[in-house]
C-alpha cells in the first residue's frame, strides 16, 4: 500500500491476529500478543484507519484482503500520508478475497509478511510511452502484417485519445495510446 512502511527482506513473521474489519484496535483483541501481524478485511473505514488501528493494538505489521469476490484481486490501497501522526506506518498489503478468507478460515498460528522495497521506479515520457506504443505496433503488424511503417504510425496517431491542447502538443504528443480504437481502424 501506499506509504506503508517496508519490510527487511525476511519479511516480517509473528503471531497472526484476526482484526475483522479493524475499525478500532478493539477489534483485535483484548491483549493480542506484541508484534503481532494483523489480518483485516477490507470495507466499513479507510486503509488508513485500519492500519492505525492495528498499529495502535501493537502490530508489527498489517494485511488487508478485499471484500468484493469481483473486485480486483490484490488492490493497491493508499494510506493517504506519509505517516500516522508523526510515527511511520508499519509495512502493510494487500490479497484477494480468496486468500484472505483462506487464511482467516485455517487460522494459522503465525503469518509472515513482505513489503520489501523493489528497484521499479515510478517514470514518464517516451522511457515510459515507448514499450506501449511498440506494443501497440506489433498488434497492429500482427492483424495486417503487410502494412508499411507510416501506415502504422498513421493508424496509432489517427486513434489516439488527445490530451491537452487538440491534436499534436509539447506535452502529450498525440495523446494517450487507444488499442481497441487503433486496432478496429486496422485493414
Amino acid at each position: 500500500m501506499e506509504f506503508a512502511g517496508a519490510t527487511p527482506s525476511t519479511g516480517i513473521t509473528s503471531t497472526l491476529v484476526n482484526c475483522g474489519l479493524g475499525q478500532t484496535e478493539a477489534d483485535c483483541g483484548a491483549s493480542p500478543p506484541a508484534g503481532f501481524v494483523a489480518l483485516i478485511q477490507r470495507g466499513a473505514v479507510s486503509f488508513a484507519q485500519k492500519v492505525d488501528s492495528a498499529m495502535q493494538a501493537g502490530a508489527s505489521a498489517a494485511i488487508v484482503y478485499n471484500n468484493a469476490a469481483n473486485g480486483p484481486g490484490n488492490f493497491s490501497g493508499t494510506l493517504g500520508t506519509v505517516d500516522d501522526n508523526g510515527a511511520p506506518w508499519i509495512p502493510a498489503i494487500s490479497l484477494s478475497q480468496t486468500d484472505g478468507e483462506a487464511i482467516a478460515a485455517a487460522h494459522p498460528a503465525t503469518a509472515s509478511a513482505f513489503n520489501v522495497v523493489m528497484a521499479w521506479n515510478y517514470d514518464s515520457g517516451t522511457s515510459m510511452a515507448t514499450p506501449h506504443v511498440t506494443g501497440l505496433a506489433a498488434l497492429i503488424l500482427g492483424k495486417n502484417p503487410k502494412l508499411t511503417p507510416d501506415q502504422v504510425e498513421t493508424i496509432i496517431e489517427r486513434n489516439t485519445t488527445d490530451l491537452g491542447v487538440p491534436n499534436y502538443d509539447t506535452k502529450f504528443g498525440w495523446g494517450l495510446i487507444n488499442s481497441k480504437a487503433a486496432l478496429a481502424a486496422t485493414p
